[in-house]
């Protein structure tokens, strides 16, 4: 879902941010994806239905690498058909600042950039690099 508003809203009808929603496919497993809205949402937004369109539909392995039940989690997760990991968090309403480790991810002749994830308005968004 792009759109957090219904038709007409003064604002957003769903406590949510596109981020989340967006991160929301890789954390939640489902090997049936879609983009619930309407056209002229998915019309306002094309860098994010290119991650739809692009994001797996099933995945090889998956990694919890930070969370706790009820309040936050970051999931990395590689595509069954290549080398390619996703990495998605979510939280409950609190903000917080995640610096998940990657070091069971195994991604032989890679190199690792990580950083502290901070959950920003828009949704969790990558503060640094290293």
């Amino acid at each position: 879902m792009f759109s957090l508003e219904g038709r007409g809203a003064e604002k957003a009808d769903i406590p949510s941010t596109l981020a989340r929603q967006l991160a929301f496919y890789v954390v939640i497993y489902s090997p049936i994806q879609m983009a619930a809205d309407l056209p002229e949402n998915l019309a306002k937004y094309p860098a994010a239905l290119d991650f739809v369109k692009a994001v797996p539909a099933d995945w090889d392995q998956t990694h919890v690498l930070a969370g706790s039940v009820g309040e936050y989690a970051v999931i990395a997760r590689q595509d069954r058909g290549s080398d390619a990991w996703y990495i998605g968090g979510v939280t409950d309403e609190n903000a917080r600042d995640v610096s998940p480790s990657t070091s069971s991810i195994p991604m032989p002749n890679m190199s690792r950039k990580s950083g502290p994830m901070t959950r920003a308005p828009t949704g969790w968004a990558k503060t640094a690099t290293q």
